[in-house]
């Protein structure tokens, strides 16, 4: 992912507000009110170290653009470099989390309070919430550049339930074994997906389930897994690009039904030709894309964000999936990170 060298950055909340459609219900007495947070830089070299929190709205009226209406500054912006930004979010509390790779602190923004505060890093990546607590995964080396040994651990660093061992990631595509992209049921399951591999825990049980959801090869098959969206218990989305053909990428948002032995996957939405943006132009090499995803249940839409590294405009895209539309929502001057939504 994109690495942005400076100890400063700029939080923005983006909130977008959609309504159900009586027509893709079918229920006129639904009304979706979700709203969606987002972090984003938008003066990537300085050093002054102000955090500038903004609220973003987006009315039903798809064509209305989304506007800036508040904001306030914070002076806390301290630590390493910014490259990927992870994100996890608590629907009961209104509690975002935020971790940078490679940044020491983790930062958490509360939708209630409209206050930031800093915490110390607990050693794990990929902080999820489980209920109202938080956890994320630890990896240890056994000797291997694709092997290791995989331990879910709470908030102050402590293990919790087994480890799942020798977790093999050559034929995936990951490309380290630290950064995945994450997701949880917010009650006892966490996922995590290094690249095609697929890790799946249950608190509950405490057990782990290891599959691999397509097999990656540089010359054949060179796919890329861009971000993990829980559904239900039974299904996942991903947001997947073919970059085998240089010339000519594709864009494909796919559906993971768990409901079997086996992990099957197809695709829901072919993205290649639907969105303003080419996928090569949308994919392309230089600035290795920060890409997030959000899935609101409610009207059933998926939404990835996107930002051109060199010009710094941005585009939060909304899959429609029930009326099989897209929507775009420009967002000029600001690098996205992280997208994530709360009903």
């Amino acid at each position: 992912m994109k690495t942005i060298k400076t100890a400063c950055f700029t939080m923005l909340i983006a909130a977008f507000i959609s309504s159900c459609d009586s027509d893709e219900d079918n229920d006129v007495t639904t009304v979706c009110d979700a709203k969606f947070y987002t972090m984003a830089v938008d003066v990537p070299d300085s050093s002054v170290g102000v955090f500038d929190i903004f609220e973003y709205e987006k009315s039903n009226v798809l064509s209305t653009p989304m506007a800036l209406t508040s904001g306030n500054a914070l002076n806390n912006a301290t630590g390493g470099p910014l490259s990927e930004m992870l994100s996890a979010i608590n629907p009961n509390t209104g509690e975002i989390t935020y971790q940078f790779t490679y940044h020491p602190a983790i930062f958490k923004y509360n939708i209630n309070s409209n206050t930031v505060t800093q915490s110390t890093f607990n050693g794990g990546y990929n902080y999820e919430y489980l209920d109202n607590s938080l956890y994320s995964i630890k990896h240890t080396y056994i000797g291997s550049s694709v092997l290791s040994d995989y331990t879910i651990i709470d908030a102050s660093g402590s293990a919790v339930g087994q480890t799942i061992q020798n977790v093999d990631i050559s034929n995936s595509g990951a490309t380290t074994l630290l950064l995945f992209k994450s997701t949880s049921n917010n009650q006892d399951k966490l996922y995590y997906l290094a690249n095609t591999k697929l890790l799946t825990y249950n608190k509950t049980t405490d057990t782990w389930s290891d599959d691999l959801l397509e097999t990656y090869n540089e010359t054949t098959n060179k796919v890329f897994y861009r971000s993990l969206e829980y559904v239900d218990d039974n299904t996942l989305y991903i947001l997947k690009s073919d970059e085998t053909i240089a010339s000519s990428y594709t864009l494909e948002l796919l559906k993971v039904d768990l409901s079997g032995s086996v992990p099957q996957v197809s695709v829901i939405k072919d993205l290649t030709n639907s969105l303003s943006l080419s996928a090569n132009t949308l994919l392309a090499p230089g600035g290795d894309r920060q890409i997030n995803a959000a899935y609101d249940a409610c009207d059933d839409s998926f939404y990835f964000n996107y930002t051109n590294p060199f010009t710094m405009n941005s585009i939060v895209f909304e899959i429609k999936l029930i009326s099989d539309t897209v929507n775009e929502y420009p967002i000029n001057g600001k690098y996205l990170y992280g997208l994530d939504i709360i009903n």
